[in-house]
């Protein structure tokens, strides 16, 4: 199912047309009517990805992660691009956080998981 949602969704021909996506898990709810038209919102605010919340996983679950992550990025990131990325993903700038984007409330643009660096990674982290 992770492994669906992280990538193999993204490349389905049946969504070739679609510009975002809003994906709401099976224990996702709306309450209320939606006030607004989210993807015109997030197009005037040039948002490409937005989230119900960033957790941190299961230190075992994501052991592997970011070894397998810099390695990919080395290949694939500017010196800057890696320096940025890391500054987030890290504590005191050597160990991985573990944190994890709580997906079963999310909306993007579908450019974003289909860009060449989304799909590499993802192909990257599937092989290894």
């Amino acid at each position: 199912m992770c492994r669906f949602w992280a990538g193999l969704v993204w490349q389905l021909p049946s969504l070739d047309s679609y510009e975002y996506y809003w994906r709401l898990d099976t224990d996702s709810f709306l309450t209320q009517a939606v006030p607004c038209d989210v993807f015109r919102l997030m197009q005037v605010n040039q948002c490409v990805y937005g989230y119900r919340s960033i957790r941190l996983d299961d230190a075992e679950v994501v052991k592997d992660l970011w070894p397998t992550f810099k390695k990919w990025a080395k290949t694939a990131l500017s010196t800057s691009e890696l320096e940025s990325v890391s500054r987030f993903a890290l504590q005191d700038k050597r160990k991985y956080r573990g944190i994890m984007y709580y997906n079963n409330f999310e909306l993007g643009t579908m450019a974003l998981k289909r860009h060449p660096l989304y799909t590499s990674m993802f192909h990257f982290l599937d092989e290894n």
